[in-house]
């Protein structure tokens, strides 16, 4: 009831032995009201009825099967229909066109991914939004490329999760095609030249 994200291992070792999960039962994390973001893993075929059910504050799901698993009508009774999912790279439609997934209606993949510091990690949507997200200060990018650089003209969205508390120098230097940002009320300060020259950002939001 009280843990904020739950990462749902593809194996455990009960006694010198390996199981893999490849299912996940009814009303497992039933009203786990505190849970915000949940990785579930590729070996997981099936998730129970209602095993999701009344997670209000659910707001991230990380689901790595490429192919849907099947759920349940109530497998996400009251979880926001608009949370994003993240899927792998050519799941979307699958995940679209799956027996009530398509209740969700903001599937998306990561088109990028990796550390921007010691604990932050950064993900690139394919609708073209850079989402930082862990706990903690952002890496410096004065002398060096950001490790977004090779995505820098698809960025045009950019959301800072809770628990970031610092934005690196020259994080979004010269990002042209940048339209939005969204900072958290975690973030208490912004390095130099975190957004020079990024002269088509229209909208903060704080």
């Amino acid at each position: 009831t009280y843990s904020n994200s739950i990462t749902i291992p593809s194996a455990i070792n009960y006694e010198g032995k390996d199981f893999r999960i490849t299912s996940i039962g009814d009303s497992a994390f039933y009203h786990c009201n505190s849970l915000t973001v949940l990785t579930i893993p590729a070996s997981v075929k099936s998730i129970g009825d209602a095993t999701f059910g009344n997670c209000s504050n659910l707001a991230i799901i990380n689901c790595k099967a490429v192919i849907p698993p099947t759920i349940q009508s109530n497998t996400f009774h009251k979880v926001i229909s608009t949370i994003p999912i993240f899927v792998p790279q050519g799941s979307v439609k699958a995940y679209q066109s799956a027996e009530y997934w398509s209740q969700l209606t903001n599937i998306q993949t990561i088109i990028g991914s990796g550390p921007c510091g010691d604990s932050l990690i950064w993900k690139l949507t394919d609708r073209s939004e850079l989402i930082i997200e862990g706990t903690g200060t952002m890496h410096d990018y004065d002398y060096t490329p950001t490790p977004w650089q090779k995505y820098h003209e698809s960025i045009k969205y950019v959301t800072i999760k809770e628990g970031v508390t610092n934005i690196g120098a020259a994080a979004f230097r010269n990002n042209i095609s940048l339209i939005t940002v969204t900072l958290p009320e975690s973030t208490t300060s912004i390095g130099r030249s975190a957004f020079e020259d990024c002269i088509n950002l229209t909208s903060i939001n704080i």
